[in-house]
């Protein structure tokens, strides 16, 4: 049995979902983010499309908030693209 691969994706602003949408057919999706509500909309228009999407907030500054993620992402399938899109202010 080949595990589900998995494509994580840290920023879910423009590029982030347009990135989703063009690669996720088929992967699981983990989406991060710091914004829980930006987050949360971009979760749900990738499962109104079809995607199968998992959730983290994370802060991209905070290595335990970042191994988080990678450990949602670990124990969803075989993580096969990691695209970070994040910026920082």
């Amino acid at each position: 049995m080949t595990p589900n691969e998995v494509l994580v994706i840290i920023g879910v602003g423009g590029m982030g979902m347009s990135i989703a949408r063009r690669v996720g057919a088929g992967r699981t999706i983990v989406l991060a983010d710091v914004n829980a509500a930006g987050l949360q909309s971009a979760a749900d228009a990738l499962g109104n499309d079809g995607h199968q999407v998992l959730t983290r907030e994370v802060d991209v500054t905070s290595r335990s908030s970042v191994a988080a993620v990678a450990e949602v992402a670990d124990a969803a399938g075989r993580v096969t693209s990691v695209v970070h899109t994040a910026g920082l202010k």
